[in-house]
């Protein structure tokens, strides 16, 4: 029995299309480029106003970074009072492989979904929460 393909003929051409005019590399060259500019903002803003407070991990990761506290906060911590200021951080110990070298002062932040003009404001409102 012959396998179908879950992504219809007429789709499969419409991105064959897509891809041979060119669009699908203008699209990637675009949202590279946001991408770079969100990423340098973000690592500018939490330089700024956290400073040696935290140290930043994963610069060449792709659309997130680690955020390791040097206060002494626990990852679970570093959550709630996040969260209490309306920012999203999530828990690194869920894939750490190692739990034993796991330093539990870590969070995963990530800013591919935020809109620039946000980044700014989530970083001053962790800085808060996390009373840096």
């Amino acid at each position: 029995m012959k396998k179908r393909s879950p992504v219809s003929l007429l789709q499969q051409r419409i991105i064959h299309q897509f891809i041979l005019s060119g669009h699908w590399e203008n699209h990637l060259r675009k949202i590279t480029v946001a991408n770079k500019r969100k990423y340098d903002l973000l690592i500018r803003t939490i330089q700024e106003w956290m400073g040696d407070k935290v140290t930043i991990h994963g610069g060449n990761a792709g659309l997130h970074i680690l955020l390791e506290s040097s206060q002494g906060l626990s990852e679970s911590d570093m959550i709630k009072r996040a969260k209490v200021n309306r920012v999203l951080v999530y828990p690194v110990s869920t894939f750490w492989l190692e739990e034993k070298r796991y330093s539990d002062n870590m969070v995963l932040l990530g800013f591919g979904n935020v809109p620039e003009a946000n980044i700014v404001d989530g970083v001053r409102q962790l800085a808060k929460a996390w009373e840096i």
